[in-house]
């Protein structure tokens, strides 16, 4: 039986790669399932599929990691959400660090074009449903998954889940790269990785200073809702 010492996680790397497997196996298999999915309740097909994705691939990551925290380990979310809580500090924290990585992933992005000249891509899905909607309701749906449901499922994986192993076993330096490194790489991006790595390198960070996964979510709600105002504006200097 492995000896754990106080406020290490019960899990092991192994356990995180598995619950990693799982995620893209069932964003493999969800993409293939909601390809020909119609919409009938007023938004566009692709968003309707957008928002179905992300609900499922998060449900399914927040199923996994509840399967083996309360039936392997018999433990609760507490070990990953909160070792400490300060609801405004936190909050607070979070709004400045998001936009402190927005603007960081911005310039990043930016240094990436000027150094790699002629490697830009296309805008990620979710850039251009925001573009191409009309619709406010397609916005909307666009919106409360871009800041709520994808920071809480990628909080409680990449910072929760697996940062916290990482930094149990190989300190909280090599923890911070190494999940960054796996955040930036499960966006299937190459041309933005080193500044989605970077996003991710500051969003553990705030979970490993203040101890709150709030902290992380919040951060990650500010940036993307930032990045969702700055298309929404982009979209209407265009027309």
């Amino acid at each position: 039986m492995m000896i754990f010492k106080k406020g290490d996680p019960p899990w092991s790397i192994l356990d995180a790669a598995i619950i990693l497997v799982i995620m893209v196996v069932a964003g493999t298999i969800t993409g293939f399932v909601l390809a020909s999915v119609k919409s009938d309740i007023g938004v566009s097909d692709i968003t309707a599929r957008f928002f179905l994705a992300t609900i499922i691939q998060n449900g399914i990551v927040v199923l996994s990691i509840a399967c083996f925290l309360i039936f392997k380990y018999h433990a609760s979310f507490k070990n990953l959400v909160f070792r400490r809580f300060n609801l405004s500090r936190n909050f607070i924290t979070g709004l400045g660090g998001g936009i402190l990585l927005l603007v960081v992933v911005i310039i990043t992005g930016a240094l990436m074009d000027r150094l790699i000249p002629g490697q830009s891509s296309s805008p990620q899905p979710y850039a251009r449903l925001v573009l191409e909607t009309n619709s406010k309701k397609d916005l909307f749906l666009a919106l409360f998954a871009g800041i709520v449901i994808a920071p809480t499922g990628e909080a409680l994986y990449f910072r929760g889940c697996l940062f916290n192993v990482l930094k149990s076993r190989l300190g909280w330096q090599w923890g911070i790269v190494l999940a960054s490194l796996v955040f930036a790489a499960m966006h299937f991006d190459l041309v933005r990785f080193i500044p989605l790595a970077l996003g991710g390198a500051g969003l553990a960070y705030l979970y490993h200073r203040t101890g709150s996964l709030l902290t992380s979510m919040v951060a990650h709600a500010t940036w993307n809702l930032s990045m969702f105002m700055l298309i929404l504006a982009s979209r209407s200097l265009l027309t």
